[in-house]
């Protein structure tokens, strides 16, 4: 579990070179008067489009506000998580996640409809369905991911009726 105040102002120049290299969309949302984080360049990705990454190590380093909305989990709850727990255990989900990752580091990869865990008030978790853009970003000399996500809906099974 980390802090936002170690989100620092070098990661949050990276991801947003990352963002306006890969074009991907992204909205500035409304920073508040008395805002997180001391630098403007934190608070300008953590009010923004929902948006996450992870490191080298697959640990998540930076959640914002938006993301906390999709998954249930406040920022500081989400930050040092191993970004694999994201991914529901079922269908293949977590060894085909390390594929799409993987070419994601040569360019941005489009996830249409995939499977994530979205944690609930009692600790259970639903599963939600997300589109998102996944991209590479390069921080102190090492590439690893961040996406840009969109909430979609809940999945539902597709379980066959036998009546």
């Amino acid at each position: 579990m980390g802090t936002i105040e170690k989100i620092t102002e070098e990661l949050a120049n990276d991801l947003h070179a990352a963002i306006v290299k890969h074009g991907v969309g992204f909205v500035n949302g409304d920073i508040p008067e008395n805002p997180a984080s001391k630098y403007a360049s934190v608070n300008a990705l953590l009010y923004g489009t929902p948006l996450l990454s992870h490191d080298n190590n697959g640990i998540i380093n930076f959640f914002n506000y938006e993301a906390a909305k999709i998954f249930g989990k406040t920022i500081e709850q989400m930050l040092g998580m191993p970004s694999v727990e994201l991914a529901p255990n079922v269908d293949n989900i977590r060894p085909n996640r390390k594929t799409y990752l993987d070419q994601s580091l040569l360019g941005c990869v489009t996830l249409q409809d995939a499977r994530r865990l979205q944690w609930q008030p009692d600790g259970s978790t639903r599963e939600i369905l997300i589109d998102a853009e996944v991209f590479p970003y390069e921080h102190k000399g090492r590439v690893s991911n961040v996406a840009s996500i969109r909430f979609k809906g809940y999945y539902q099974s597709k379980v066959a009726n036998h009546s």
